[in-house]
């Protein structure tokens, strides 16, 4: 399905980010969910870094189910770094009519710093096949480690939330001119009472070194 300009200005102005037209995330059907994974088709949430500096592709994925299961056309998040020292990273839509906003969140002790990002289409973006489960490919993340330690990043609402009353992250559907809501359902709850949508752990590899074994060495474990 193909949005008029019409349409199109609608979505901006009602589905991402108008802040009276809707009410508690509960009221409304629940989508999919974005998370972050080593490859495209959306299989590991864990991904391994080589010892730093290292730099790997991560892949920004939307799993349809619910509300979300015949398609979207735009996506409100942000992406919260739990350790974020020595981490830098670059985001990039490469399909979207429009990205407004930085998602990335370098503050994780401070829960109301302003973060997120608006992402929207001119086209419903849908699944092969339509079904509940099938991942769509959103966007790509260079993940540069320099000097950090493992960490983890987290999917969580935007800061400040454009909708006081619908504190989620959130899809915006194929129904024009609504663009009705879909919020995402929280896997976790941080310490500060705030929802985790999703949660991928970048994990450094460091090699152990091994000793070479010695014939002595051999024998002494059978003494």
């Amino acid at each position: 399905m193909r949005l008029s300009r019409m349409s199109f200005a609608l979505m901006l102005a009602v589905g991402l980010c108008a802040p009276k037209c809707f009410a508690q995330c509960s009221l409304f059907p629940l989508g999919g969910y974005v998370g972050i994974f080593a490859e495209p088709e959306a299989l590991n949430p864990v991904i391994f870094f080589d010892a730093v500096p290292s730099l790997r592709t991560l892949y920004i994925v939307a799993i349809l189910d619910g509300a979300t299961t015949n398609g979207f056309t735009g996506v409100q998040f942000r992406i919260e770094v739990a350790r974020p020292e020595g981490w830098f990273f670059d985001e990039d839509f490469p399909d979207a009519a429009f990205a407004l906003g930085n998602p990335f969140d370098f503050e994780p002790e401070n829960p109301s710093n302003p973060a997120g990002v608006g992402v929207a289409w001119t086209q419903c973006r849908v699944g092969i096949p339509p079904v509940a489960g099938t991942p769509v490919l959103i966007g790509t993340i260079s993940a540069l480690n320099a000097f950090g330690e493992s960490t983890d990043l987290l999917i969580k609402r935007d800061l400040p939330s454009p909708s006081p009353g619908a504190p989620c992250a959130r899809f915006a559907l194929c129904d024009p001119p609504l663009f009705s809501r879909a919020p995402m359902p929280a896997r976790e709850v941080d310490a500060f009472g705030e929802e985790i949508v999703f949660r991928s752990s970048l994990i450094i590899d460091i090699p152990i070194p091994v000793t070479p074994a010695t014939w002595g060495g051999v024998k002494n474990l059978y003494q």
